[in-house]
């Protein structure tokens, strides 16, 4: 009796691990549209001053091709409220990509893989950035703008530009996820001084899953190594300051330098979509912080 009933306890563990794991795989078809939103909220504090702007980005993708090793996609932007102090290059690049289509292909999961038109979005990308150059009269904002255009002579460089809210949405496609069980990666940020990539951890856990409704959330952290970040900022401002190295490691010697990102995602696992979710990343460089904040959801 007793070994049946050790028997039953595990068959009913093995039957717990399987209702409690999900595959979150892309389920869709061909010619389906999905519209999907993003509003961008960013904070900004420098010299004890904040400065607060809100975007908000329509856009809609198309399943174009389904095989057994890939999903094809255009995803289009279609309508924009640009904040009118927006700063950040990403957002006011994509306010002029309205009806670009941009090619995208994925995993046979839905992970994303790479952009296939990078040649046309190049062009786009280019005389965008001409015009700003053109049209801008400040020193600062030119210098940010033409290290946009040498970004653009690299093979990712559309990408960054056009891609970061597409991979936001798409990143937990492919993943298998068993509840309240996380994972742990060692991976790179990129370093916005244009040096090395930072090192960083990255967890990954499904927090809880819904049986009910068949959505489970799927949450993510990662941070920078800490000393890494601090080194990257001294070199910035010695390039950018007019005070010597030991000065700016003084004042940067006791404060708590930060570069992370986290995520969430609430994922509809029956039908494979993305229901809603954010993507988080918090700056403290000392002399100047930021929150960007990146909210998306799906319409369908």
């Amino acid at each position: 009796m007793k070994k049946i009933f050790s028997f039953l306890l595990v068959i009913s563990a093995i039957f717990y691990f399987a209702q409690n794991s999900v595959d979150v795989v892309a389920k869709w078809n061909v010619n389906e549209v999905f519209p999907v939103q993003f509003i961008s909220e960013i904070t900004d504090s420098k010299d004890g001053k904040k400065t607060f702007t809100k975007s908000i980005f329509d856009s809609k993708f198309t399943v174009d091709e389904i095989t057994d090793s890939e999903i094809k996609i255009t995803w289009v932007y279609t309508g924009v409220k640009l904040d009118a102090k927006e700063n950040n290059l990403e957002n006011i690049v994509i306010s002029k990509l309205i009806n670009q289509p941009l090619k995208i292909n994925l995993s046979e999961f839905g992970k994303f893989t790479e952009l296939e038109n990078t040649s046309e979005i190049n062009i786009s990308l280019n005389k965008i950035l001409d015009n700003e150059i053109a049209k801008t009269a400040d020193n600062t904002k030119k210098t940010s703008l033409n290290l946009a255009k040498n970004l653009l002579k690299t093979n990712e460089g559309a990408g960054l530009f056009v891609t970061k809210n597409i991979k936001a949405y798409l990143f937990s496609y492919g993943y298998h996820f068993i509840e309240k069980q996380s994972e742990t990666h060692d991976l790179e940020i990129p370093n916005p001084f244009g040096g090395e990539n930072f090192p960083a951890k990255e967890t990954v856990e499904m927090t809880s899953i819904n049986e009910d409704s068949r959505t489970c959330v799927v949450k993510t952290f990662k941070i920078a190594n800490g000393d890494k970040v601090k080194r990257a900022v001294i070199e910035a401002l010695k390039k950018a300051s007019k005070k010597n190295a030991e000065e700016i490691e003084a004042e940067l010697k006791n404060l708590s330098l930060e570069f992370s990102e986290n995520s969430e995602h609430t994922i509809d696992y029956n039908k494979g979509t993305v229901n809603n979710g954010f993507f988080k990343r918090t700056i403290n460089f000392g002399f100047q912080n930021r929150v960007q904040l990146l909210k998306f959801s799906t319409s369908k």
